[in-house]
């Protein structure tokens, strides 16, 4: 060590170091206080004795550590077959449907006077998926009912599976368990498509629901087995026989074409009835845009739709212009004139009770300008057309939940061309997750049709809703 750092070492000592004669501090010395004793802790039972663990298998034994016991799935085959169970493959429903008609008093159309209805539906359903790739579904129903003569006149509000008729249907597939008077009884599928996918590419074939409107009340741009106007019950969309091949355009497109086959009326297959119809849409500034062409049951088509919102208010609209075209060969040879079918409006969720608003206007150029021209209208209609007679429409339709369990829906159709209507209102009861209670009715008015002395035309309807009958309904469905 150098002197200088011994110097400042002396000299550091020196000056922090005390004097034994002097006190170390002015202060006195406090004693501190004793810690309190602190209290014993109890005595911990003692610990359950641990099972041993099992032996882990040698290497190369073919066995994994996190074997099951026998009779329990391990964790890696669980993950690896996630099989769905039976339940969540097959399902069921079960639809009754009673309905009381008091019918106009005009003889001519409604010979039986006042009227009942009564149906009962069963379905069983099988929905498979494999892979995410492959997917198979059928839907199969049994249908027993009793219809009236005036059952038609309903305008197709209680239609069954066993009762819709559709050109794109083929007969075979629906058998007649028996037939005596107004009672009946049918079976058959009314699902049966197998479905597969690779990508963005998707096929699908068989028999399934086909549908390109975006409307709620008339739906001009519906031409495969449409729902009517006043149809109670809307869950299943009729299938038709069809082969389908679509694509993705990334996010923002898709691509689409459907050929359908469609039958005369001895159930023969023909080109005249059946549709090819190719869809393209995209979205874009808030709304999706579709254009529609091709040809459908002797008319070829050319259209297109759009659906969307702005803020809380939703819009959608859609129509189509109509080339009559008897056998599909491009040389016309119908008396139907060239059409054109428009149908929009607004709807508002408005939130509050689940409250929804909405309504329709609906134009067709090829619907009867006054009453006198109806029956001739009905005898234009193409063979999948829903029988709107009149030329201009309006609709309108509100809402809301009265309680969690029970719903309340209005209805309100107008053709605006003679004024008269029909209202529908239904109360909906939730008797369970899986059960449904429904009560309704419907309410029509307009000017009645008239016997008139000439024999070319001895019935006149005074109106397109006239001649309708008021309805009071009960409808009970459950899902298993």
């Amino acid at each position: 060590m150098t002197p200088g750092i011994a110097g400042l070492l002396a000299l550091a000592l020196a000056r922090w170091s005390v004097p034994a004669d002097e006190p170390a501090s002015e202060e006195p010395e406090v004693e501190p206080e004793p810690l309190p004793e602190l209290e014993p802790l109890p005595e911990l039972d003692a610990l359950p004795e641990l099972d041993a663990l099992p032996e882990l298998p040698a290497a190369g034994s073919g066995s994994s550590p996190s074997a099951a016991a026998p009779g329990e799935p391990s964790i890696a085959t669980a993950e690896a077959s996630e099989e769905p169970s039976l339940d969540e493959v097959v399902t069921g429903s079960l639809r009754l449907t009673g309905a009381f008609l008091h019918v106009p008093d005009v003889p001519e159309l409604y010979p039986g006077g006042d009227d009942a209805l009564l149906a009962v539906v069963g379905r069983v359903m099988i929905d498979r998926n494999w892979n995410d790739r492959f997917g198979l579904q059928i839907n199969y129903f049994v249908d027993v009912s009793r219809v009236p003569g005036a059952g038609g006149a309903t305008g197709g509000a209680f239609a069954t599976a066993g009762s819709i008729e559709s050109v794109y249907r083929t007969p075979g597939v629906t058998y007649t368990l028996w037939n005596n008077g107004t009672v009946r009884s049918t079976a058959g599928v009314d699902r049966f498509a197998f479905s597969a996918k690779s990508g963005p590419v998707a096929f699908k074939a068989g028999r399934f629901p086909v549908t390109y409107s975006v409307t709620s009340f008339f739906t001009p741009n519906d031409f495969l087995a449409p729902f009517s106007v006043t149809a109670v019950n809307r869950i299943y969309k009729p299938g038709v026989d069809a082969l389908q091949l679509g694509a993705s355009l990334g996010m923002k497109g898709s691509i689409e074409l459907t050929g359908v086959v469609g039958h005369d009326v001895e159930g023969v297959p023909t080109w005249g009835r059946s549709a090819l119809l190719g869809r393209a849409s995209l979205v874009g500034a808030g709304f999706e845009w579709a254009a529609l062409g091709g040809k459908v049951a002797e008319r070829w088509i050319v259209g297109g739709s759009f659906q969307g919102g702005i803020g809380a208010v939703g819009l959608r609209g859609e129509g189509h212009l109509g080339i009559p075209d008897l056998e599909g060969d491009g040389h016309g040879a119908s008396d139907a004139p060239l059409h054109v079918r428009l149908a929009g409006g607004p709807s508002l969720n408005v939130g509050w009770k689940s409250l929804t608003l909405g309504a329709e206007y609906a134009f067709q150029s090829d619907g009867a300008k006054q009453p006198s021209e109806l029956i001739a209208r009905a005898g234009r209609l193409f063979p999948d057309d829903i029988p709107l007679l009149g030329r201009h429409f309006v609709g309108a339709s509100v809402g809301m939940e009265l309680i969690p369990i029970l719903h309340a829906a209005a209805l309100a159709l107008v053709d605006a061309g003679d004024g008269s209507g029909q209202t529908g209102v239904s109360l909906s009861y939730s008797v369970s997750d899986d059960a449904d209670l429904i009560f309704g009715a419907f309410v029509p008015w307009g000017k009645d049709p008239r016997v008139t002395m000439d024999p070319t035309m001895p019935l006149v309807l005074g109106s397109s809703y006239g001649a309708s009958p008021m309805v009071l309904y009960l409808e009970a469905r459950t899902f298993f």
